[in-house]
């Protein structure tokens, strides 16, 4: 019987071994099902406009304005385009001419907001952001609140006007409620909504679900903002440290603080980040107290993996962004309108993309297909194991 038992073990143990999370790239591609968006947003490899076409769009939104003064939506197509090529001087000085036409509106405070943070003028931009919030607050699924939250996170952490990197070097483990002034991101909003800590269980889907809606919120700025920040990616990565499926996100949270290191000058600012990547991988094998633990060589494999695969979707989305550019330069030297080309070619090329096909089963839905399949082939065998250990011990 010992035998017997002992071989469903073995059994028991391969079928659930080969659905344990691993760091690979695997990983990464399920992880891209569950945040379809943050991973190409880590690595770049997401359809964005060249600076080219941001010349282009400010020469045409302002012959447009001459011709029709009064259309205020080409204000706003002027003020992003000068925001983008880093005059966030300029994009203010529009969106207020703008407001001196019609006030009040949602979109200009919106943007008036966005444009004051990225020229790191952060008091100015929270006053705007909570104009625009009292107006739609639930305006892209509520972006503006994190925004705002980000932007009073970002203001606890400057020391005489300067901001220094990474802007949270303890560890980034779960353990208590920090205060504000010395919490990461996630523990930051944890403690402005006033929820009691992690280890509250009543409190559990409150926490993860804001959680999501920050994570969202944040992607939504790197989109549509700067993914190149290394602000946003700490904050995102601050993000992924805590979610509900906190072994599985382990790595896009890496990826986040790795590109993260790759944004900043400071060499040492730069080890920091890298630094927090040994201390997710601290927690996951379980080392101890000590930072790089015993199994020091297995822990720099893993990086240089994590590396390996985030340089392979940077070239990707360099790539990508190569085409872009070089499209819409050729496009603007045939006069033609850059904006419709572009959405012809790549627009509708990526919602074509995006349409499921019927005869190809979800990747993600496969892989649960399989962890059940597997779950009840196990069970089976357990059942059959202990009719045929009953029926052997009613015989003798």
């Amino acid at each position: 019987m010992k035998k017997i038992l002992f071989s469903l073990a073995i059994i028991a143990s391969t079928v659930f071994a080969v659905t344990a999370c691993f760091w690979d790239k695997d990983t990464l591609e399920m992880e891209k099902q569950k945040f379809p968006e943050v991973a190409d947003l880590i690595s770049g490899n997401f359809l964005r406009h060249s600076s080219a076409f941001h010349n282009w769009r400010i020469k045409d939104r302002e012959k447009k304005i001459q011709l029709y003064p009064d259309s205020i939506s080409l204000y706003d197509d002027l003020a992003v385009s000068y925001s983008k090529i880093g005059n966030n001087k300029k994009a203010i000085e529009v969106i207020l001419k703008k407001d001196k036409i019609k006030s009040g509106l949602y979109e200009t405070y919106a943007n008036l907001g966005t444009f004051y943070l990225h020229d790191g003028k952060y008091k100015e931009g929270i006053v705007y952001i909570d104009k625009a919030i009292s107006i739609n607050p639930n305006a892209h699924f509520g972006r503006e609140i994190y925004q705002k939250y980000a932007a009073e996170y970002i203001l606890s952490k400057l020391h005489n006007n300067k901001l220094s990197f990474p802007l949270y070097t303890r560890d980034i483990s779960r353990v208590n409620v920090p205060t504000m002034k010395k919490a990461n991101f996630f523990w930051f909003i944890i403690a402005k909504l006033n929820i009691p800590e992690m280890g509250n269980y009543k409190y559990k889907k409150q926490i993860q679900s804001e959680t999501q809606k920050a994570i969202k919120g944040i992607s939504g700025m790197m989109k549509f903002g700067n993914y190149d920040s290394p602000i946003l990616l700490e904050l995102l990565g601050d993000l992924l440290m805590n979610t509900e499926d906190y072994e599985a996100d382990r790595q896009l949270a890496a990826m986040a603080y790795l590109k993260a290191s790759y944004a900043v000058s400071d060499s040492i600012a730069a080890k920091k980040y890298r630094n927090k990547i040994f201390r997710i991988l601290e927690v996951q094998e379980k080392i101890g107290d000590k930072i790089y633990g015993d199994d020091i060589t297995g822990i720099i494999t893993k990086v240089e993996v994590l590396e390996n695969m985030l340089q392979k979707e940077i070239l990707k989305g360099n790539a990508l962004f190569s085409q872009i550019e070089k499209d819409e330069t050729n496009w603007i030297a045939q006069n033609k309108d850059v904006e419709a080309e572009f959405n012809n070619k790549y627009y509708k090329n990526a919602i074509n993309k995006t349409k499921p096909k019927t005869n190809t089963p979800h990747k993600s839905g496969n892989n649960i297909i399989y962890i059940i399949g597997a779950s009840f082939l196990t069970l089976i065998v357990l059942i059959i194991a202990y009719f045929s250990i009953r029926k052997s011990n009613s015989k003798g």
